[in-house]
């Protein structure tokens, strides 16, 4: 008997972490939009210019709250003769290998092509320098459409008895 008592303890705990797991993962924030781009960006005070690709997310949430940001990065293999060149000047420029992109306004990502500034990554504790950078949208994926469809999933599988599990399942899928 106390061997179903614990196992009946530990059934509710996996179901409450889960129900509360749901809750959570609730419409209080939302991906409305996945912005796959792809362009040259340049640090602010240098002006070498760089081949760059990433993604940028537009997010609302339940109050109307907008926020968009991303990141890029460098997306080409540095030659031998790159390498050597490295190697032999240490000192030399490099390109950042990424740039961050926060608080851009939203209405920016509307756009097929944008302009924005963000801050470049830095390398072994170097300061973070502004990049400005051109993008072209390469591709554009609808999450709230992705969301509607999860749940309309979820109210079939929940009147037909499948529950968490169909839920946990359909994500599983997803990946």
């Amino acid at each position: 008997m106390t061997k179903f008592r614990n196992a009946a303890a530990v059934g509710m705990m996996f179901s409450g972490l889960l129900s509360g797991w749901a809750h959570a993962a609730g419409p209080t924030q939302q991906v409305e939009e996945e912005i796959s781009v792809r362009g040259i960006c340049a640090e602010d005070h240098v002006g070498v210019v760089g081949e760059y690709s990433g993604r940028f997310w537009r997010k609302m949430d339940s109050r109307g709250n907008a926020s968009a940001y991303g990141s890029v990065y460098t997306f080409r293999m540095p030659s031998g003769q790159e390498i050597m060149d490295r190697v032999l000047n240490p000192g030399k420029y490099e390109l950042p290998s990424g740039i961050t992109f926060l608080s851009i306004p939203f209405d920016t990502l509307s756009s097929d092509e944008f302009l924005s500034s963000g801050l470049t990554d830095a390398k072994d504790g170097e300061r973070k320098f502004r990049a400005t950078c051109r993008f072209a949208v390469t591709e554009r994926v609808d999450k709230i459409r992705e969301m509607e469809e999860y749940k309309k999933r979820k109210r079939e599988s929940d009147k037909d008895g499948g529950g968490i599990f169909q839920d946990m399942l359909y994500f599983l899928k997803r990946l």
